[in-house]
Protein backbone atom coordinates (compact mmCIF):
# COMPACT_ATOMS: atom_id res chain seq x y z
CA UNK A 1 0.00 0.00 0.00
CA UNK A 2 1.32 3.61 -0.76
CA UNK A 3 0.05 6.63 0.51
CA UNK A 4 0.38 9.79 -1.49
CA UNK A 5 0.44 13.75 0.22
CA UNK A 6 -3.45 13.70 0.61
CA UNK A 7 -3.20 11.12 2.62
CA UNK A 8 -5.34 8.44 0.05
CA UNK A 9 -4.09 4.76 0.33
CA UNK A 10 -3.75 3.12 -2.59
CA UNK A 11 -3.52 -0.61 -3.13
CA UNK A 12 -1.15 -2.36 -5.66
CA UNK A 13 -4.73 -3.50 -7.25
CA UNK A 14 -5.79 0.46 -7.27
CA UNK A 15 -2.29 1.39 -9.14
CA UNK A 16 -2.48 -1.53 -11.68
CA UNK A 17 -6.09 -0.20 -12.63
CA UNK A 18 -5.59 3.19 -13.19
CA UNK A 19 -2.68 1.59 -15.06
CA UNK A 20 -3.86 -0.17 -17.28
CA UNK A 21 -6.83 2.80 -18.07
CA UNK A 22 -4.13 4.67 -18.56
CA UNK A 23 -2.06 2.46 -20.98
CA UNK A 24 -4.74 -0.13 -22.15
CA UNK A 25 -1.58 -2.70 -22.04
CA UNK A 26 -0.40 -5.03 -19.37
CA UNK A 27 3.19 -4.53 -20.10
CA UNK A 28 3.30 -0.63 -20.45
CA UNK A 29 1.24 -0.62 -17.84
CA UNK A 30 3.91 -2.25 -15.00
CA UNK A 31 5.90 0.81 -16.26
CA UNK A 32 2.91 2.85 -15.39
CA UNK A 33 2.89 1.44 -12.32
CA UNK A 34 6.82 2.23 -11.23
CA UNK A 35 6.36 6.06 -12.24
CA UNK A 36 3.08 6.17 -10.00
CA UNK A 37 4.87 4.87 -7.56
CA UNK A 38 8.13 6.78 -7.75
CA UNK A 39 5.12 9.63 -7.54
CA UNK A 40 4.00 9.03 -4.50
CA UNK A 41 6.83 8.11 -2.39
Amino acid sequence: MWKDEDGKVYTEEDLFNEALEECHSEESAYDYIDTLIAEKN
